[in-house]
């Protein structure tokens, strides 16, 4: 996630279907998957954190400068004793937890559909942690080294987690996400899945159709009523399976988007 604690953490995203999802089309959607898993590798954003250390450490040493030479004659009289408190100590300390980063091993994360649950590298050491999906917390947050909100994923009582998806679209990443995590559901939206939606629609029509794991909105229900029919029958019939629900221009963006 950060180099230090997020500078916002903000509530976290429920469980439910409420927004449109975003397509996974290729290329934007470049993630390993098929209709079993989603391997999403969070090593690209070390440099982002390793990055943010820098800026972070920039910055103590600029407030520290005024802090300390504001008013104070000579020279002398504050030197060192700024070098020491906020240029020295700092440099020590982002250099070793850069250096930390950087030695890292791969961390990546997991959303197992098959088996209903989400690995997620938790803690400095980036321990992977595999747990069921309906106990991952995932957030909008921000912090120093990615420049924007993006969404977070972790377990309670693991420390920190990983950052999950960066999109612009935040709300509808999280929707396809979960979508794809109900397995209750034929695959979400998106040419990403098309190799795979006659299996995974057989395998939903031989398990009678059970009901869906997480709730989705009426509103959503609604907008996504002729993919859906189009996805739960993509095994028996020609029609091609659309690959995005299209925007709904009254739509109002959440906050974060």
């Amino acid at each position: 996630m950060s180099t230090l604690k997020s500078l916002f953490s903000f509530k976290t995203l429920p469980h439910v279907i409420g927004e449109i999802p975003s397509p996974a089309n290729k290329p934007q959607f470049n993630y390993e998957t098929d209709d079993k898993k989603i391997i999403i590798n969070t090593d690209s954003a070390k440099s982002k954190r390793i990055i943010g250390n820098i800026i972070i450490f920039v910055i103590i040493a600029f407030v520290g400068l005024i802090i300390t030479a504001i008013d104070r004659q000579p020279v002398k009289t504050w030197i060192i004793p700024y070098l020491i408190i906020f240029v020295l100590i700092p440099f020590v300390f982002f250099m070793s937890y850069s250096i930390l980063i950087y030695k890292q091993k791969k961390s990546i994360i997991i959303l197992n559909r098959e088996k209903g649950t989400v690995t997620i590298p938790c803690g400095i050491m980036r321990k992977a942690v595999e747990k069921p999906f309906e106990e991952a917390i995932v957030y909008v947050s921000s912090a120093s080294g990615y420049g924007s909100l993006y969404l977070a994923i972790r377990f309670k009582g693991h420390g920190k987690g990983s950052m999950l998806s960066s999109w612009k679209n935040l709300s509808g990443e999280w929707a396809l996400f979960l979508w794809y995590m109900d397995r209750n559901r034929p695959l979400p939206p998106g040419t990403a899945f098309d190799p795979y939606r006659k299996k995974d629609s057989a395998r939903l029509r031989e398990a009678g159709y059970p009901t869906p794991l997480y709730p989705m909105s009426p509103e959503v229900e609604e907008r996504v009523r002729e993919f859906y029919k189009a996805a739960v029958n993509a095994d028996i019939s020609p029609k091609k399976v659309p690959s995005e629900i299209p925007a709904d221009p009254n739509e109002k963006k959440k906050w974060w988007q």
